[in-house]
């Protein structure tokens, strides 16, 4: 691949407008994007041409390369087909729906989820994000949330200067990171950096207890939340036990079982402290729910369009609007409510493909 170093070189400036069209539209001009031979023809050798001809007129300006291409029809086209090129895949009739490459699929999450403050140092390169990350290989791969997030997105690992090492395909794991992974659940209730609380903040929302800002911590809640259940069954066991004693009128038995249960009781009131429940929810209670925050349509309404504008970059329409403020005002705390819209958007084919 020396050649693409060499401007000399009669396929340097066809090489490199050929490689940054593909990157926009995921399709080469001449397709695969390397092979650039007499046996592959163009699918469009004029506008190859023209655009070669005005990168080397321009000074091999990559600024101009670029904006000559966003700029253009083709690039502002719809991914809705109609009769005459929904099968076309060649000639650039409509724009292909592909998933966002690994590191702006990640930064995209990441801004989405975050509080304007974060998002603007993200903006700025003062945080690390994917796209500025050194590289990546097999062996040097991490094991934090972000390395992996990347890997299951397809990264390259940089071990070849062939495309085929990097993946744009949709996977299930893909999608068990998405819904599922605790990174997710960290960044939509993280109270430092994070969109839910500052919106929290903001409007004076009380946040639910129990709810971690770490994977550690949640981890650490998972096996509290484990070990309160495994208590309560030997509790209810107990409680039958001593029943018994007491028609049987077994006096010592009773007073070991009273003991014993107790101790049962103290342990879970200590886990429940620990992971934020209070006494009424580790025990049956008689009484009704708390009272919920009092929310207004008029404040959802405002929420909910600043939610599509950071993920989705549109203002929701009347049906989604509707639906949406519906399910907030049902939800007995805005802070789920709210979590749950972001988490559902951020999973709509809307946000994690380029249309």
């Amino acid at each position: 691949m020396d050649w693409l170093r060499d401007p000399q070189n009669p396929y340097f400036a066809k090489a490199i407008v050929n490689r940054v069209w593909a990157e926009y539209f995921g399709v080469g001009i001449v397709n695969p994007p390397d092979d650039l031979s007499l046996a592959n023809a163009p699918s469009n050798a004029a506008l190859l041409d023209y655009l070669e001809r005005g990168f080397v007129e321009s000074g091999y300006d990559l600024k101009w390369l670029h904006r000559q291409i966003v700029l253009s029809d083709t690039y502002q086209r719809s991914w809705r087909t109609n009769e005459t090129n929904a099968q076309d895949r060649r000639n650039f009739s409509h724009f292909l729906l592909r998933r966002l490459p690994a590191e702006a699929a990640y930064d995209a999450v990441r801004m989405a989820l975050a509080n304007d403050a974060y998002r603007q140092k993200m903006a700025d390169l003062e945080v690390s994000r994917a796209l500025t990350l050194a590289g990546a290989s097999a062996r040097s791969n991490g094991r934090d949330a972000q390395s992996y997030a990347l890997t299951v997105f397809g990264r390259s690992v940089r071990e070849s200067n062939c495309d085929c090492d990097r993946s744009n395909e949709p996977s299930l794991l893909q999608t068990v990171f998405m819904v599922n992974d605790p990174a997710i659940q960290e960044w939509l209730y993280d109270a430092r950096n994070g969109w839910v609380a500052q919106v929290a903040k903001e409007y004076g929302w009380a946040v639910p207890q129990g709810r971690s800002n770490n994977r550690q911590a949640m981890e650490q809640q998972a096996r509290a939340q484990r070990q309160i259940a495994n208590m309560e069954k030997q509790l209810k066991s107990l409680r039958q036990r001593l029943q018994q004693a007491r028609k049987d009128d077994n006096r010592r038995l009773v007073e070991q079982l009273e003991q014993r249960q107790q101790r049962i009781q103290q342990q879970i009131a200590r886990f429940s402290a620990s992971i934020g429940r209070s006494d009424e929810e580790a025990t049956p209670s008689t009484g009704g729910p708390t009272s919920p925050t009092r929310l207004s349509e008029k404040q959802v309404r405002e929420v909910v369009q600043q939610a599509y504008l950071r993920t989705l970059s549109r203002l929701p329409t009347e049906e989604e609007l509707r639906t949406v403020i519906d399910h907030m005002l049902g939800e007995e705390s805005p802070v789920e409510g709210l979590a749950s819209v972001m988490w559902s958007l951020i999973n709509t084919k809307e946000f994690q493909l380029n249309h």
